[in-house]
């Protein structure tokens, strides 16, 4: 084997080895959206509250945070103007 023979394998061994890093990591990335739930479809969400109670939300969506957000934000402006 010449010497141009030895780096062009070693050119295609590296290209192989980086698709078969590809693979791994698009895998990796799959199974862990399978595992979250975060594909297409309904999301369940359960809470642990500091208590020990716990609870189960069906059909999650990322917008009902701010509402619990503004809530709390409501809550607190509520209590303030009954102390003042």
């Amino acid at each position: 084997m010449t010497k141009e023979e030895m780096k062009n394998q070693k050119g295609i061994k590296q290209v192989v080895k980086a698709d078969a890093a590809k693979s791994e990591l698009k895998k990796g990335k799959q199974d862990l959206i399978d595992l979250l739930g975060l594909g297409k479809g309904p999301i369940s969400l359960k809470v642990y509250r500091d208590d020990g109670s716990d609870e189960i939300i069906q059909n999650f969506k990322a917008s009902d945070l701010h509402l619990v957000e503004w809530k709390e934000v409501m809550d607190a402006c509520h209590k303030r103007i009954e102390a003042g």
